[in-house]
């Protein structure tokens, strides 16, 4: 599925400038805020951007468009990338508030303590816990993610339940393309790294590789689709013209 999904991307005469353009962006948000941790809501714009196009990718390939969407109405980027940002961030605070759960529960009982009989089993209970619930959410947003980008509103961010329906109807071909997805991005990410010349191409082959996941989840979006399900003529337009 990802080679059917890169081929047809291969069929836009400007898919390497268009993807040139998402890398730079990325990059640039990344050493900026390397330069000067300050500068850290100048990186989240950027990387609102970046979101935003892959929001993009991600409507307009539902839509049946083959070709990579172009990069304008930065503002609309900006605005959906960190909308979805929020969102995202929602999921990551329930992480945080698992963890201060258990914690709290460790502190109480004494098992915090390495010294302590019940440290391994709190410690290995812990871990799991909170390793399973970020592993799940990163399915699940992975797919909320799809809604997201079809529905554009902030509401379509937390319907769980029409996600949860949706991703029912093929939980399998769902699943795949997450684990495709998660591992074409981190072999770009860190693969490449073992040498001096990846270690240059990594940003551009990691960026190639959320363009790939993210076509490969609207694809399945899309099969999954039921009659009324699909967005309007008019917001479908929109979104083909965006």
């Amino acid at each position: 599925m990802n080679t059917f999904t890169f081929k047809e991307m291969l069929a836009d005469q400007n898919w390497l400038s268009k993807l040139a353009i998402g890398t730079s962006v990325n990059l640039t948000a990344l050493l900026v805020f390397l330069f000067n941790p300050l500068f850290l809501p100048l990186s989240v714009i950027m990387g609102g951007i970046t979101n935003g196009y892959l929001l993009r990718v991600m409507r307009t390939y539902i839509k049946g468009s083959k070709e990579l969407p172009e990069w304008d109405q930065f503002v609309d980027l900006m605005i959906s990338g960190i909308s979805w940002l929020a969102v995202t961030l929602f999921f990551q605070f329930g992480g945080l508030a698992l963890l201060a759960l258990f914690l709290t529960q460790g502190v109480a009982s004494g098992s915090t303590f390495v010294a302590s009989k019940g440290f391994t089993n709190w410690g290995m209970t812990t871990f799991l816990s909170v390793y399973c619930y970020f592993v799940l959410t990163s399915f699940f947003t992975s797919i909320l993610m799809a809604n997201f980008a079809q529905e554009e509103s902030m509401k379509s961010g937390f319907q769980w339940l029409k996600v949860s329906i949706r991703m029912m109807r093929a939980p399998g071909k769902f699943l795949v393309v997450w684990l495709a997805g998660l591992s074409l991005i981190f072999l770009a990410s860190f693969l490449p790294g073992l040498t001096f010349i990846g270690l240059i191409i990594s940003p551009f082959l990691t960026f190639l590789a959320q363009v790939v996941q993210a076509r490969m989840i609207a694809l399945v979006w899309r099969e999954t689709a039921k009659p009324g399900e699909e967005p309007s003529d008019s917001a479908a337009s929109a979104a083909l013209s965006s």
